[in-house]
């Protein structure tokens, strides 16, 4: 090592700057945090990120290379998510990302720009809403209504577990003496039917009567508005 000119600092006192056998100089980086070390808010120091924006021909990197991160015209860092489980349709160095969601019998609202986990049935079945403002509804081995007021039924899904031919699923307007507007037979066994673009209007509410011959499982699925 070597010394070259010296500095002053805020205090009049004068320190050698050093430099290596390249004549580089020795810095410390105000942004230094120790690997596998414990973090603290408002005294551990941090160097702040950046990267690059690059739309039209990014550069890929070899193996063992260091490389610059990519972000999105508006800041954003670009990333790839892994949920490291292969998809037979999704080229090799694709993965999706397995979703969870969370049971709560008590309906819960957000805010906007909240963020918040997503929900589901207590089968773990994800209650989804469509962009026709509607909502999903699950009901299991049992009848009841899927709107109690007047409504349209975009869709429907029914699934059968563990069924026998004969099973139904009736969507009536009106409560289960009602008018059987939509019939639902089943073939048995384990099945799942899916019903889109229905977009049927009930005028007083919209029921599903669940008729199981032989014991089984049905969930039911309807998003309307």
């Amino acid at each position: 090592m070597a010394y070259g000119n010296t500095s002053k600092d805020g205090t009049g006192t004068f320190y050698h700057l050093v430099v290596d056998s390249n004549g580089y100089l020795y810095v410390v980086s105000g942004g230094n945090q120790v690997d596998d070390a414990a973090f603290t808010p408002g005294t551990s120091r941090i160097t702040v990120m950046g990267a690059e924006a690059d739309e039209v021909t990014p550069d890929s990197v070899d193996e063992g290379d260091a490389g610059a991160l990519r972000m999105s015209l508006d800041r954003q860092l670009l990333v790839q998510c892994s949920g490291r489980v292969a998809e037979d349709d999704l080229v090799a160095s694709h993965y999706p990302v397995l979703v969870g969601g969370r049971y709560d019998a008590t309906a819960r609202s957000v805010d906007d720009t909240d963020v918040a986990t997503l929900a589901c049935d207590a089968a773990g079945r994800l209650l989804v809403t469509t962009n026709q403002g509607g909502r999903s509804v699950i009901g299991a081995s049992a009848s009841g209504n899927i709107k109690a007021s007047a409504g349209i039924l975009h869709c429907l899904t029914v699934s059968l577990t563990g069924g026998t031919a004969g099973d139904y699923v009736f969507v009536k307007d009106g409560g289960a003496a009602g008018t059987i507007r939509l019939q639902v037979a089943l073939s048995g066994g384990n099945e799942t039917i899916h019903l889109a673009n229905l977009d049927a209007a009930f005028v007083t509410s919209i029921y599903a009567q669940v008729a199981l011959a032989g014991g089984g499982t049905c969930w039911y699925t309807g998003v309307y508005t």
